[in-house]
């Protein structure tokens, strides 16, 4: 088996610890990383590509490093800038719903991608 093949599985082994759902992102017929989709406490349906386009595949911590770079990009207020243009989210979240849930969310991205970095 190949060294990015395994380095994949390990990723997916975590994902799955975590019952964080996960299918692979291919482009070209070639694998270029794992999305993820996890909920928000209130509900919200969130996806990240942990992309590995920009990353050297074989380096076994590369999906540890996009994972510390989604949460690191994750931007409260820009999420609930982007889900209020939907009508159905404003009837169902205010904006101290929407802070709490987005921060929360926030805090457990930063969980998981320290769990990760620990992650063998």
């Amino acid at each position: 088996m190949e060294k990015q093949e395994i380095i994949l599985q390990r990723c997916e082994a975590f994902l799955d610890e975590n019952n964080i759902g996960h299918s692979r992102s291919e482009e070209g017929g070639k694998c270029i990383g794992i999305e993820m989709e996890q909920w928000t406490d209130g509900g919200v349906d969130m996806i990240h590509l942990i992309d590995g386009r920009d990353r050297d595949m074989d380096d076994p911590d590369w999906w540890k490093d996009e994972l510390e770079s989604i949460y690191e990009a994750f931007d409260v207020d820009e999420e609930i800038d982007i889900h209020r243009q939907d009508e159905k989210y404003r009837s169902a979240f205010t904006h101290r719903r929407s802070v709490e849930d987005f921060e929360g969310y926030e805090k457990w991205l930063k969980g998981i991608s320290e769990q990760a970095k620990a992650f063998n």
